[in-house]
């Protein structure tokens, strides 16, 4: 497993020996959870490993994706899981205006875990920071709770979905995927993927600011009405996976990680549609597809 990542000021930036040379400044780094004993706390700033890896995540035989081991998080009931739950990744470099930006993984859940969180579950999150280093927002990919509604700002409506895509310097919240065909499978592998074309003006407005969303290789979604930067001077610089739990978890439980791919260079593979995405080989029973994608 392959996993986590977050912003700290005082966080260094990775070791090189994790990126591998790619043209024109481009840059691919592959996390996995091969790196130490079971049981033991996931490695740090090396080859392989998380820039910052929180007190609970673990390597672990218990579940695999790709390799022997995965990263196991967790976290204590009654706790927001801040530096223990998750881990983040700093990019080797920022990511401005022009740049694009994938990221994927594959997530196990066990059956019996609760993901509720009040009012969402902070799932795959790119911080967004200006040159003076202050904060410009995260572009957050949410997990909902497994009931109830939220409301799409672009369709105007409540929506039952299970996930949502909010940009906290562009207030324009998009409910994704359908119910239940998109729900999480507990007790099986499956793989999430998220793509960003980094620009100050939407696609649908004459820039190229974009996001696509997949699950197990199928796409939620293609929102071309959103930019993905605050300003020019904004860039990317970390991804964070969980780290922090909205509302307090409700139970002490852990979830599994793995095969996590972070990548600012075009990948060679497509999806259905012809889009570039890095993909992944599915494990298990996988639901259908999506009869609607999420577009505007």
């Amino acid at each position: 497993m392959k996993t986590m990542f977050r912003y700290l000021a005082a966080l260094a930036i990775p070791a090189l020996s994790i990126v591998q040379a790619q043209p024109a400044h481009a840059w691919t780094a592959h996390i996995d959870c091969e790196g130490g004993p079971a049981g033991s706390h996931v490695l740090q700033g090396g080859p392989n490993t998380f820039t910052n890896s929180f007190q609970n995540t673990l390597y672990s035989a218990a579940q695999a994706f790709t390799g022997k081991q995965s990263c196991q998080m967790g976290i204590a009931q009654g706790t927001d899981g801040w530096g223990t739950w998750g881990g983040t990744y700093t990019f080797p470099t920022h990511l401005g205006v022009g740049s694009q930006l994938w990221f994927r993984l594959s997530l196990y859940v066990p059956q019996g875990f609760n993901y509720t969180g009040s009012p969402l579950l902070k799932f795959m999150r790119v911080h967004t920071a200006s040159p003076a280093n202050s904060n410009m927002g995260y572009l957050d990919f949410y997990i909902t709770p497994p009931t109830g509604t939220i409301w799409d700002t672009a369709l105007k409506l409540d929506v039952s979905v299970p996930y949502e895509f909010y940009y906290e310097n562009n207030p324009v919240v998009r409910g994704l995927g359908l119910r239940p065909l998109n729900n999480i499978a507990f007790g099986q592998w499956e793989t999430y993927e998220v793509y960003y074309n980094l620009d100050t003006v939407s696609k649908n407005a004459g820039g190229k600011g974009e996001i696509r969303i997949w699950k197990n290789n199928h796409l939620l979604a293609d929102l071309t009405e959103q930019i993905t930067l605050g300003d020019a001077t904004t860039y990317a610089e970390a991804f964070f996976l969980f780290t922090y739990w909205n509302g307090n978890a409700p139970a002490t439980q852990s979830l599994y990680v793995d095969d996590i791919t972070v990548t600012s260079d075009t990948p060679t593979n497509r999806d259905a549609n012809g889009f570039p995405f890095i993909g992944a080989p599915l494990r298990g029973p996988m639901p259908n597809p999506p009869t609607a994608v999420a577009a505007q």
